[in-house]
């Protein structure tokens, strides 16, 4: 199995051949953020897997530039079935450590953080490419439902809190 960052790469390279500081800055573009040291670790594990081959084209008073490529085995492994099965995590994350204090202030907090989020996000969607707007609205809807569960947490905790006294 690949990585995401692996996957995301090999996308790139489906619609032509790349560098890695090309692919770069075009996949920072894209909903997907990492960085140029990543990329380049990236498209050296995908080369050494088979997945890509790298040209070397000589440049002048500047060092080789190295153009990627996917092979067709890097294709079938973008077109595979394994790629199509979904995965859905359900991660432990710091709110649900802070539910164990019982105090609403820090879902308050979170509340008020996701607000200003979801306000970044909605202006970043307005420039944004037709797939980034879909990675953007997927990140909008997931902090909704967090911004929801927030304002539940704070009434029940504050229930509790008013019952206990």
């Amino acid at each position: 199995m690949i990585g995401n960052l692996e996957v995301v790469v090999l996308a790139n390279l489906l619609e032509n051949a790349s560098t890695g500081y090309e692919l770069t800055k075009k996949i920072n573009k894209s909903p997907w953020k990492t960085s140029h040291q990543q990329i380049y670790r990236t498209l050296l594990k995908l080369k050494n897997k088979g997945f890509l081959t790298c040209e070397e084209v000589n440049q002048t008073n500047k060092p080789d530039k190295k153009i990627y490529s996917i092979t067709h085995e890097g294709e079938l492994v973008v077109s595979s079935q394994k790629l199509q099965e979904a995965k859905v995590k359900i991660k432990q994350d710091e709110a649900n450590s802070r539910l164990v204090l019982g105090d609403p202030q820090y879902f308050i907090n979170m509340h008020n953080e996701i607000s200003k989020k979801v306000s970044e996000l909605t202006m970043a969607r307005i420039d944004a490419d037709p797939l980034t707007q879909l990675a953007i609205d997927r990140k909008i809807n997931l902090l909704h439902a967090d911004s929801e569960w927030c304002k539940y947490v704070v009434r029940t905790l504050s229930n509790k809190i008013k019952v206990a006294a």
